[in-house]
């Protein structure tokens, strides 16, 4: 995934999760384990994947106009998709609901 600032964040929340998940099912075969995670993270993982790598996109020789509608824009889309950030990195992670 490219580089974001909350791709640490998304780190811990892996790192977390993944751990309980193989506690949880310590005593199945480790494929039960990914499985689980796999269905728990799978598409959060592809959502931020998508805007990551648009973002990471977004600099790619746009010429100066296109930098400069960038540079003004950032603040808006930052403002705009504030609520879905903190939502996302304030989510306990060890809030696992497990079958």
């Amino acid at each position: 995934m490219p580089p974001k600032g909350e791709s640490i964040g998304h780190a811990f929340e892996d790192a977390i999760k993944f751990s309980l998940i193989l506690a949880h099912y310590r005593s199945e075969s480790p494929g039960v384990s990914f499985e689980f995670y796999e269905s728990l993270q799978r598409k959060k993982t592809e959502d931020i994947y998508k805007v990551s790598a648009t973002g990471w996109k977004s600099g790619n020789d746009i010429g100066a106009i296109g930098g400069r509608l960038l540079e003004w824009f950032t603040p808006i889309y930052l403002w705009w998709t504030k609520g879905d950030s903190e939502k996302d990195l304030l989510t306990d992670p060890t809030n696992i609901q497990f079958p």
